[in-house]
């Protein structure tokens, strides 16, 4: 069954419909037993009718947690991958776009601020963040603007490398300690009770490092 087939079932079996199906089948029976051989025959058609009711929703079902455990699982992909997000968003192919939320110095640290979207809707929330003595990151940083840094961190000849041991955690966002990401996510509709995931991970270059911590929204669900 394709996804247009699917999505028409579950759009007739939405409760309403399934209502105005069973008071058909009941309305069917009703008026024209009386054209029926039998009621065993009349029964027959009742339950043939309300078979049909019940394999569509089984289907409709199936397909549904389908779905979901499919989209799950291509998140988990993303979230675990320990290379370049930007690549892996702008492989959905939905006009990835990086918006600068804020950069500036913060306790002796440079650190960057910006929202990753899709269609114009944030779904990834990133916090870089580096000593100003650290002048590689430093320059990645300063300079980046509203282009993503991960063409640089992640280019073919880098010499930066990724820590593998990143942390990755569901957080609801009232666990957010920076206040500009969580006045960011009030902002735009977020509640603090909302559950996110968090990944932190380190990146190292000579005897420099840069810490990023990324909020991967449940809106990226919507583009899976």
């Amino acid at each position: 069954m394709n996804t247009t087939t699917h999505q028409s079932l579950l759009h007739f079996l939405a409760p309403p419909r399934v209502g105005t199906y069973v008071t058909f089948v009941h309305r069917f029976t009703k008026k024209y037993r009386h054209n029926c051989a039998s009621e065993q025959l009349s029964y027959t058609i009742y339950k043939y009718l309300f078979g049909i009711l019940f394999m569509l929703i089984t289907s409709c079902t199936s397909l549904n947690n389908n779905s979901i455990t499919d989209t799950e699982n291509r998140l988990n992909t993303i979230v675990h991958n320990p290379q370049s997000m930007t690549n892996s968003l702008k492989k959905l192919d939905h006009n990835f776009k990086v918006s600068l939320i804020y950069n500036g110095v913060e306790n002796a640290n440079y650190t960057r601020f910006v929202a990753l979207e899709l269609e114009s809707t944030p779904v990834i929330v990133a916090i870089s963040s580096t000593k100003l003595s650290n002048r590689t990151f430093l320059n990645i940083l300063s300079q980046a603007h509203n282009n993503s840094i991960g063409t640089q961190l992640f280019a073919k000849n880098s010499k930066i490398k990724r820590d593998p041991n990143m942390q990755i955690n569901n957080i609801i966002i009232s666990q957010i300690q920076s206040k500009i990401v969580y006045d960011y996510l009030n902002n735009i509709g977020y509640k603090s009770d909302q559950t996110i995931i968090e990944r932190i991970s380190s990146f190292y270059y000579k005897n420099e490092d840069m810490q990023l911590t990324e909020y991967i929204l449940p809106k990226i669900k919507d583009f899976l």
